[in-house]
């Protein structure tokens, strides 16, 4: 496999004022907050004179996702060499620049309650960095980004935000045996790495655990999405030693055990560590690994983009696996 790459996709609420010179009570208690952004049309015509005047919300939230992208790249294209990430280039594959630049897209999943913010506007946006390849210089370049943002506009990271950081291996795609050890950690881990995280991110439908929801914790098996078996793909050696009795029952636990207090999932029986981690390293493609860790919804780690149902053309999608349950965050550190 090469190089390790990935990009991120940070989600905040992008505050506004369609008034000109618009200031709130709280900037004028607080000069720490970032200025509310002057959306009214002279503003935005000051900034853009071929811009039309908005006529709508979503007119507006188009204007500020303009406004964040050129800050963004005008912001990229003056940092210091040292501070910028090696993107990854996708050489005969035009239809991958699209993941060589910053890019930035509206979100309609980001919801707040406006009362708790001096009723302003907000443009719920996912800033999405470039495909880079995981060096210091990427991070850098990442940390810079985000605290540029905090500091030029007012922002908030309600419980509807997360972060989100896809990892490939550039312009391939992972090898199988890879793919099927990751998704086997991921299931074996989840529920510690699931601990890790607020539980506004543990509840949401959106980013669940495979160990809560997936094909393979209702009982799929890899028999059910492996091709025929005359592929030369080998079985993985299973390497045997001695469980001692703590171990034994570490791993023959139901899904959620009783360490799992005040969480209101229901346990799915059957399943346990050991034979969901066999069932997805006994995987013979990279689809059937995606679909044993479907949950319909993404979930914590998407597999989707190695999956045949994710594909509209086989040209068209993201190499990546994303890890999805991280709260959201402006902090760059």
């Amino acid at each position: 496999m090469g190089h390790i790459t990935f990009g991120v996709e940070l989600e905040a609420a992008f505050f506004y004022s369609s008034k000109p010179d618009h200031n709130t009570d709280s900037e004028s208690r607080n000069t720490n907050y970032a200025r509310v952004v002057d959306m009214s049309f002279e503003a935005i015509r000051s900034r853009d004179p071929n811009s039309a005047r908005p006529t709508c919300e979503r007119e507006y939230i188009v204007e500020m996702m303009k406004l964040v992208a050129r800050t963004i790249n005008n912001f990229v294209d003056r940092l210091p060499h040292t501070y910028r990430g090696r993107v990854v280039s996708y050489t005969g594959k035009p239809e991958l620049d699209w993941y060589r630049r910053w890019r930035v897209e509206t979100d309609s999943s980001i919801v707040l309650d406006k009362a708790d913010y001096d009723n302003l506007d907000f443009a719920g946006l996912e800033i999405q960095s470039p495909a880079m390849y995981a060096t210091h210089g990427a991070s850098r370049e990442i940390k810079a980004v985000t605290n540029m943002l905090r500091v030029n506009f007012r922002t908030a990271v309600p419980h509807s935000c997360g972060l989100h950081v896809h990892v490939g291996a550039g312009f391939d795609f992972l090898p199988l045996e890879t793919l099927r050890k990751l998704a086997a950690i991921c299931w074996a881990g989840d529920h510690l790495l699931h601990r890790m995280h607020s539980q506004c991110r543990r509840h949401n439908g959106y980013c669940l655990g495979p160990r809560i929801k997936s094909k393979l914790a209702y009982g799929r098996k890899a028999g059910h999405y492996n091709p025929p078996y005359d592929l030369p793909h080998p079985l993985p050696s299973v390497r045997h030693h001695y469980m001692s009795p703590i171990e034994h029952e570490i791993h023959t636990r139901a899904i959620y055990s009783e360490l799992m207090f005040n969480e209101p999932f229901e346990e799915v029986h059957g399943i346990n560590v050991m034979s969901g981690s066999l069932e997805l390293l006994l995987c013979r493609s990279r689809n059937a690994v995606a679909c044993l860790m479907d949950t319909d919804l993404r979930g914590a780690y998407n597999f989707d983009h190695y999956g045949d149902f994710d594909k509209e053309t086989k040209d068209d999608t993201k190499r990546t696996v994303e890890f999805r349950q991280a709260d959201g965050s402006m902090d760059g550190d």
